[in-house]
């Protein structure tokens, strides 16, 4: 789905088949083990073709960290070249969205760390009502976070 893609921020372990198949079995022995990070990829597709379009991402809803009182989770989102501004990933992203405030009550907001130079990352996130975050818990050398309180509708 992401071979040959020249976006330098789409991971590159998404671009080939080895590195991919390779991510996926670690994330699974990984997600399925670890009671601290909890979490799952998604792969969405047309309805109408079965065509794939891009990857979602959720981190963090362990129940460990619920019991430490971290009341948020962590989104990522990748989608490929031909599907972009299409909006396939806003319909994804808002899906994702309701669909974890509607069945995590714990949650109370969600985080999404983007690469500062990834204008058009930044411009995506905040159309689904994401805000800028203050808080440095996600930011890592060259990301910033931005966060979707519970409540807070997204377009």
């Amino acid at each position: 789905m992401f071979h040959g893609d020249r976006n330098p921020h789409v991971m590159n372990y998404y671009k080939d088949v080895y590195s991919l198949m390779k991510y996926i079995n670690m994330s699974l022995r990984y997600y399925k083990y670890s009671p601290i990070t909890a979490g799952c990829d998604w792969f969405f597709k047309l309805k109408e073709t079965g065509e794939y379009l891009g990857v979602l991402n959720v981190y963090d809803l362990s129940i460990k960290k619920f019991r430490r009182q971290n009341r948020y989770c962590r989104i990522g989102y990748a989608t490929k070249e031909s599907a972009r501004r299409k909006g396939y990933a806003s319909e994804a992203v808002r899906s994702l969205t309701k669909y974890i405030f509607k069945h995590y009550d714990q949650i109370e907001k969600i985080i999404a760390s983007i690469e500062k130079d990834n204008n058009p990352s930044l411009i995506f996130i905040k159309k689904q009502g994401f805000k800028y975050s203050r808080s440095t818990l996600f930011k890592t050398d060259g990301n910033t976070a931005y966060e979707l309180a519970r409540g807070i509708k997204s377009d």
